[in-house]
């Protein structure tokens, strides 16, 4: 599950709440590699002239040539060197960055799409997700290498960000896939305050459940550590439901979160004991612990005290969202 790159997440938290696939710059697509003179890498820089003339002829073979290309500046002549440009048409723009090879030759250029663009795109994600009245920033522009991904804010909220992933390239054309996550880069804070923690759960469930019944309280923070773990209670009037988020694995900066429901052992017994009455068991029901919502979990309970005392055998048989259900047999299978 764990992936070096960028964080990772399960459950609720493994499912990208909102996606969007968005391809910047519409143009038809052109080779990365311009053809043109070569230059050596131990000879004079690479002038502005010289790229903006390399990126219209490209442009132009693609029909856009009254496309407006500004360079920065000059490619300086020393291998590894890179410089900046940006291509506009009709209202769209894609910037594209060149780098003069080891061994010299013509200029290799790589489109990216710029960070503010990012951000635009990005922001319809916030309400799909049920985020709303906010929006994206990004302070990484978007290289168009697929696979390339970088990590986006949201403004006024902590506990969530915006995974971009550059999805597909073609030419100047840069697809990328937007997803909200909860914010699970510890950036060497020991994990979560009970506060943020209450926050990333509310954000993942908001659009479950909706920002006016989302209510959500925990019994504290949450440690980076792995095998940790700590429980959370959803409430809107007669509703409850219970979850528990652990840390499951941890990779310098990034945690694995998970988390599953789960039934306390009280409410499990007053779950039962109407059924239990039903079928002319008598006694109270007790349950010598929680169940966890994970089908086919089986604990065993109690109904009446003592050698008298009537074993019935519960099993999980379907998770929804916090809504464990289960069915249950009298006796305990040998």
């Amino acid at each position: 599950m764990i992936q070096l790159a960028r964080p990772t997440h399960r459950g609720r938290f493994a499912t990208a709440l909102a996606t969007v696939a968005a391809g910047l710059a519409l143009w038809p697509s052109v080779t990365g590699a311009a053809s043109g003179p070569r230059f050596s890498p131990a000879a004079n820089d690479v002038t502005e002239a010289e790229l903006v003339a390399i990126l219209e002829d490209a442009a132009e073979a693609e029909g856009l040539a009254d496309a407006d290309i500004v360079c920065d500046g000059a490619l300086a002549g020393t291998p590894g060197a890179t410089q900046r440009c940006s291509l506009s048409d009709d209202g769209q723009r894609t910037g594209v960055v060149f780098e003069l090879p080891e061994g010299g030759g013509t200029p290799e250029w790589t489109p990216f799409i710029f960070a503010d663009d990012v951000a635009h795109a990005a922001t319809p994600t916030l309400a799909e997700a049920g985020i709303r009245g906010t929006e994206v920033s990004c302070a990484d522009d978007l290289v168009g290498d697929v696979g390339t991904v970088i990590i986006c804010s949201i403004d006024d909220r902590d506990s969530v960000i915006v995974e971009v992933e550059t999805t597909a390239v073609d030419g100047f054309v840069v697809d990328m896939h937007a997803a909200t996550h909860p914010n699970d880069r510890m950036d060497g804070e020991p994990g979560y305050t009970q506060e943020e923690l209450e926050r990333a759960v509310l954000d993942g469930y908001a659009a479950a459940f909706g920002e006016a019944q989302n209510r959500w309280t925990c019994a504290g923070g949450l440690d980076a550590v792995r095998g940790s773990s700590q429980d959370c209670t959803y409430r809107n009037g007669d509703e409850v439901g219970h979850l528990r988020i652990t840390v499951d694995e941890m990779e310098g900066d990034y945690v694995v979160l998970g988390e599953v429901p789960f039934v306390t052992a009280d409410e499990l017994a007053a779950a039962l004991e109407p059924d239990v009455a039903a079928e002319g068991l008598d006694g109270n029901v007790t349950c010598p612990e929680e169940v966890v919502g994970t089908v086919d979990t089986e604990i065993e309970c109690l109904v009446g005290s003592g050698p008298a005392a009537t074993p019935i055998r519960i099993r999980v048989t379907s998770v929804d969202l916090l809504r464990v259900g289960f069915d249950w047999s009298v006796g305990v299978e040998s």
